[in-house]
């Protein structure tokens, strides 16, 4: 399988956070991010990685290891809203509608899987390096089913 041999040669570049790894591909140097989760958050990444939305990043793959699961998704380029927010203090209502836009999509590729983020700040939008905001940051996500009103 392609995704597994490309895990199997991920070099880590940085530690991001505990458990959050910065990860460079070298023959087509290409960077991803690896997360380390519990077989729970796995099964989630595992269903957010059948989505194909351009406002959520793609998921490589969820690679079971002796910690856990390490979940491998593309790298974002940009910076988070919330940088861009303290920067410019506010943003033009154009540029502002466009992200929302990118936010919304991704918000509802999640609920068309049952999905629900409760995470959305924006410490957890990444503006990219072409103007498009990705939501990031799956660490909460719940499943719903309807017509219940809770997540599970």
């Amino acid at each position: 399988m392609v995704e597994s041999f490309i895990y199997e040669n991920l070099k880590t570049v940085a530690e991001i956070a505990p458990g959050t790894r910065l990860a460079l591909y070298e023959p087509e140097v290409r960077l991803y991010v690896a997360k380390l989760v519990n077989g729970e958050a796995a099964e989630k990444y595992r269903r957010i990685r059948e989505l194909d939305s351009p406002a959520l990043p793609k998921i490589l793959t969820v690679a079971e290891t002796a910690d856990g699961y390490e979940v491998v998704r593309e790298y974002l380029s940009g910076e988070s809203l919330a940088k861009v927010l303290v920067r410019e203090k506010t943003l033009p209502e154009e540029r502002a509608a466009k992200y929302l836009g990118g936010i919304l999509d991704g918000l509802m590729a999640l609920h068309g899987e049952g999905l629900v983020h409760r995470d959305v700040n924006p410490n957890n939008v990444i503006r990219t390096s072409d103007g498009q905001a990705r939501l990031i940051d799956f660490g909460i996500v719940r499943s719903f089913s309807p017509p219940h009103s809770s997540d599970a």
